[in-house]
């Protein structure tokens, strides 16, 4: 059985380092992830990065957040592209933990396919 994890980097957020780091002055820049998960019964999306309307409205996506934040994030960058970059049609996704998915990736399927983990 054979298990893939790919990486993306769907986004950039600099924000005030205090918010992460405790008493550290000055920004830093984050990247803001997304995973696609391969396994022998299908591919599964995890965590989806900056939802594709930030690249054009970042203050309507992030609300009172969007004040600390400034949002680095060019088309090409969003999930739907970088699973198309791997070949992976946006719309072949069986499942996926956040809630937001299916509306940051247009083409995927309607409905959520959600599969109840093993147990041991």
């Amino acid at each position: 059985m054979s298990l893939n994890v790919y990486a993306f980097t769907c986004g950039w957020l600099t924000l005030p380092a205090a918010l992460l780091l405790a008493g550290e002055k000055g920004s830093l820049t984050v990247p803001v992830p997304a995973y696609l998960i391969e396994h022998p019964t299908g591919r599964a999306i995890f965590d989806s990065g900056l939802h594709v309307e930030t690249q054009t409205d970042p203050n309507r996506r992030l609300g009172r957040l969007a004040a600390f934040h400034t949002v680095g994030f060019k088309p090409g960058e969003e999930i739907a592209a970088r699973l198309e970059s791997l070949g992976v049609a946006p719309s072949k996704i069986i499942t996926g933990h956040d809630p937001d998915l299916w509306k940051t990736i247009p083409q995927a399927p309607e409905r959520l396919a959600v599969r109840p983990a093993a147990t041991a």
